[in-house]
């Protein structure tokens, strides 16, 4: 049976030491959820077992054998793939390349056969239940079907470790319940399988085990049949108190935002809708009900067929996200590595390139005005980084988020549009950014919100409207409404 172990390991970084003598195994024949909040540590191991980062200290071994690896394709070699959290598609290529790259087949003359190729990825999927063509573009793939294609990449090797670092964040109901399919049958033949989720309610869908880091240390190792939700949130946070939406947080009278008629081809028809000054509008639905490509349509990003958006009483004119943030609108997109952050470049940067404007040009830029409306949003929201000069990519997820949110905030919008703002964050940063959703309510800015859990909706808005098949079905009032009636009006059932 395979199993993987790291004994002792430590990992620093300039300013943080983000495991501290860290001993953990994973065995083969079990399905190990790996848990903890952002910033835990969690993912750094994930990525010292697989070759992308190096232990300061300590020592990893595969089967009981030490294993040393240098870079990404030594793990590889091993055996040991990963499907990280940030997806990695070359865009630019097709499905094929990207699941075969540097391996794809060849001809005798030494050139790539490209049949070959498109045939071994279409029984790959066959095995798989993915329904994509081969040639299609990674570029032209929504956000989940990217998803799937990363874990064919990684199941595409035979792997004795399979490390999932949230697979499902942007996944349907449909598609978890297929990786999850598939995870069983790896467990069944052996494979190790660790699997990092923030949506706890998946660990006893899916996992045997649960394993838990906090703050770089290990906390312990349960087994999940004999465990509760409530045990395993006091090993990640300790206590953590139930959050709930405040009575005040309701919206007035006066309508900010309408919505009339909207349509685009293929993807929403006559969406009608209005919106009150500071309140939190919920939009519901299962993936592929057009919401994100509404709230999308509504920030400027993508076009329109037919419709209006009336804004203050004016219908918008010069459609588009420049336009938009002038006259006060905000958003905080979906995919952070693709749209919300430059990943090489500074959390200062990060925090400030959308609102550069008003910081200056040329010689009049003013370096020190940057830094303190950086450092301004930095202890605002809580953003936790060892400076402003450190690299985004070295923050954990829900620091990012929090860095982009700061980046919106410095527009001063009095519209903010959230594309699954929680998406890959634990839940003290979701209620964080929750609270700062409510705070701003207060302050007047009205916000909506889109998210594939349901119930987070409920948690965070006053009022939600449903869509299923690109239209709208209903409005409900959150007050006295269940997380079962609301899945039950966005699938229809």
């Amino acid at each position: 049976m395979n199993r993987i172990r790291a004994e002792g390991i430590t990992k620093l970084y300039p300013g943080t030491c983000a495991l501290d003598n860290v001993s953990i195994e994973f065995g083969g024949g079990e399905i190990h959820a790996f848990v903890g909040k952002n910033g835990s540590g969690k993912s750094t191991l994930l990525k010292i077992f697989a070759g992308a980062e190096h232990p300061t200290r300590g020592s990893l071994y595969l089967n009981d054998e030490p294993i040393r690896l240098a870079t990404p394709n030594d793990a590889f070699q091993k055996g040991i793939s990963t499907v990280f959290q940030e997806l990695s598609l070359i865009t630019s290529c097709t499905v094929a390349e990207n699941i075969f790259a540097g391996r794809l087949p060849l001809k005798r003359n030494r050139l790539v056969d490209w049949k070959k190729a498109e045939l071994m990825t279409k029984e790959l999927f066959d095995d798989l239940g993915i329904d994509i063509c081969p040639n299609t573009l990674a570029g032209d793939l929504t956000v989940s079907q990217m998803q799937m294609v990363e874990i064919a990449k990684a199941m595409s090797i035979n792997p004795s470790v399979l490390q999932l670092d949230e697979p499902t964040s942007s996944l349907s109901q449909t598609e978890a319940t297929q990786l999850f399919r598939i995870m069983r049958r790896l467990k069944e033949k052996g494979v190790v399988v660790i699997f990092v989720t923030h949506r706890l309610q998946e660990l006893w869908d899916v996992a045997d085990t649960c394993t838990v880091l906090r703050d770089g240390h290990f906390i312990g190792k349960v087994e999940l049949k004999r465990s509760s939700r409530q045990d395993i949130l006091k090993m990640m946070f300790g206590d953590i108190e139930a959050l709930k939406r405040p009575t005040e947080i309701k919206g007035t009278d006066e309508t900010i935002l309408e919505v009339k008629n909207l349509a685009s081809a293929g993807k929403f028809q006559d969406i009608s809708f209005t919106l009150k000054k500071s309140e939190v509008l919920g939009i519901a639905g299962m993936l592929g009900s057009g919401r994100t490509e509404l709230l999308r349509a509504i920030w400027g990003a993508d076009p329109f067929q037919s419709g209006d958006i009336i804004y203050k009483g004016k219908p918008v004119k010069k459609h588009s996200p420049q336009e938009m943030k002038r006259l006060g609108f905000g958003m905080v997109q979906e995919d952070r590595k693709r749209d919300g952050i430059i990943a090489a470049d500074t959390v200062l940067t990060n925090a400030t390139f959308a609102g550069i404007q008003d910081i200056g040009k040329g010689i009049f830029f003013s370096h020190s005005l940057q830094r303190r409306l950086c450092e301004k949003q930095r202890k605002a929201l809580g953003i936790k980084t060892p400076s402003l000069d450190t690299i985004m990519a070295a923050l954990s997820g829900g620091n990012q988020q929090k860095v982009i949110l700061g980046r919106v905030l410095n527009t001063n919008p009095e519209i903010l549009l959230f594309d699954e703002p929680s998406r890959g964050i634990d839940v003290a940063t979701k209620q964080q950014i929750f609270k700062i959703i409510w705070d701003l309510s207060r302050q007047g800015v009205t916000s909506i919100v889109v998210s594939s859990e349901l119930e987070e909706l409920l948690e965070v808005c006053t009022r939600i409207i449903v869509m299923r098949n690109g239209r709208f079905i209903k409005e409900l009032q959150v007050d006295n409404l269940t997380a079962d009636r609301l899945y039950i009006e966005c699938m229809g059932a």
